[in-house]
């Protein structure tokens, strides 16, 4: 008898738990983790985040956020995994493509990827040629780029 309350009560909680995640909208919980990130609490919203993407149905913009989010919290191929599903996803919108490009050209940057994080930085210009840090982002590689030449060309010597 004990076993069945045990298990109706456990029922009930986890209805309740999935009723209230369900009550929200991706909106909602794009917003929550947004405010959570701004707070500085980037696993809390990586969870509303994880809520808002299960609820969505297959929302680019949703992966870009928690592809930031999980490079914040250095899942760095998770993070990738995320940015690409957003560019697979197609979103219609420029401005958003390229700032997808520019955050997994940032990544594949920091990765030592230079060559693919230029043409992830190219993509992002050719999306939105006013928005400016991939310009900036593309000169940094360049030069980081330029720096492996020159150390390469003087070891050969």
């Amino acid at each position: 008898m004990n076993h069945s309350r045990i298990i109706i009560s456990l029922i009930l909680c986890l209805f309740l738990f999935s009723w209230k995640a369900f009550a929200e909208s991706p909106e909602r919980l794009n917003n929550k983790a947004i405010n959570k990130y701004k707070e500085g609490n980037t696993q809390e919203a990586l969870e509303y985040m994880n809520q808002a993407i299960q609820l969505s149905q297959g929302n680019p913009i949703l992966y870009s956020n928690r592809g930031v989010l999980k490079a914040r919290l250095k899942d760095e191929f998770g993070a990738l995994a995320d940015y690409n599903k957003a560019i697979e996803l197609k979103p219609s919108d420029a401005h958003c493509l390229a700032l997808i490009y520019f955050n997994r050209g940032k990544l594949k940057l920091k990765r030592n990827k230079i060559e693919a994080a230029i043409r992830d930085f190219d993509k992002a210009i050719s999306f939105d040629p006013k928005y400016a840090p991939p310009y900036k982002a593309r000169a940094k590689a360049k030069w980081k780029s330029a720096q492996a030449d020159f150390i390469l060309y003087h070891k050969k010597k």
